[in-house]
């Protein structure tokens, strides 16, 4: 390990992203700190996604292009194949919120040193404009992801001790950063922005549900009592609910208005 510029694996997966991925690449290459890993992992685009990744192949120093079983999955194909001490995951059509971003993190391990994780800030991007938003408080961790996994540095030989669970299509990247949490990792929060974050604000309420399933079974694995785990389910439910009911009835102006406060 180069204590003094330690590598920083940087990995994005991606499948037939090639609206997204030309962003994702050039905010990944545009950091100016040099010791940068770069891994692309894609799941066997047919859309153009490749010819893309190909022109930039020179700077990536790692890819591979084949079939998964989902994201997670190919996430564990990247994490086999990092030789960073560090990895962040910055997937198609999410960037790093300034090409200085790495270089702040460096400076922070040095200085901050013996943590596993390392979190900052996420500035969502949605269609009608951005919403920056802070990392709740790490107490959140025990019932749902504190940060954006955009935003989160972790230790690579944690990751490769344990990698993420293909049991779980959505949740699974929070079901690690709990299971660690849990074990006693300290989290160290960065006080910055790490990444934007393209949201998607149509999601189904149906995709909304499966993943709070999955944050339940996650919750029940890890020796929640039954009344803490539905508990913390219904609420999230009922929240989202009331989330889309006020959107239904605000003009789009104020709810533009409203993204932009902090």
């Amino acid at each position: 390990m180069n204590n003094n510029f330690p590598r920083v694996s940087i990995i994005t997966v991606c499948y037939n992203a090639v609206s997204a991925i030309q962003r994702t690449i050039l905010s990944v290459l545009s950091q100016t700190y040099e010791n940068i890993e770069y891994i692309i992992i894609d799941g066997k685009s047919t859309d153009g996604t490749l010819a893309i990744i190909k022109k930039y192949e020179s700077r990536i120093s790692f890819w591979l292009s084949e079939p998964d079983n989902g994201i997670y999955d190919a996430m564990n194909k990247a994490i086999n194949n990092a030789t960073g001490e560090w990895v962040l995951f910055m997937n198609a059509d999410d960037e790093f919120v300034d090409n200085k971003v790495v270089e702040r993190f460096v400076f922070v391990v040095k200085t901050h040193k013996n943590y596993a994780v390392y979190y900052g800030d996420t500035i969502l991007r949605y269609a009608i404009g951005d919403r920056p938003v802070k990392a709740l408080g790490l107490k959140s961790m025990r019932y749902m992801m504190a940060f954006s996994h955009q935003s989160v540095f972790i230790r690579t030989d944690l990751m490769k001790g344990k990698k993420y669970s293909l049991k779980y299509k959505l949740a699974s990247d929070y079901d690690f950063l709990l299971s660690i949490y849990l074990a006693g990792e300290r989290f160290y929060y960065l006080k910055y922005y790490v990444s934007r974050v393209r949201i998607d604000a149509g999601a189904s309420f149906s995709h909304f549900i499966e993943s709070k399933k999955e944050v339940l079974q996650i919750h029940k694995t890890n020796g929640y009592g039954r009344w803490e785990a539905y508990c913390y389910y219904w609420k999230a439910v009922l929240r989202f609910r009331l989330s889309n009911m006020l959107k239904s009835i605000i003009p789009k102006g104020l709810i533009k208005l409203l993204l932009k406060i902090e």
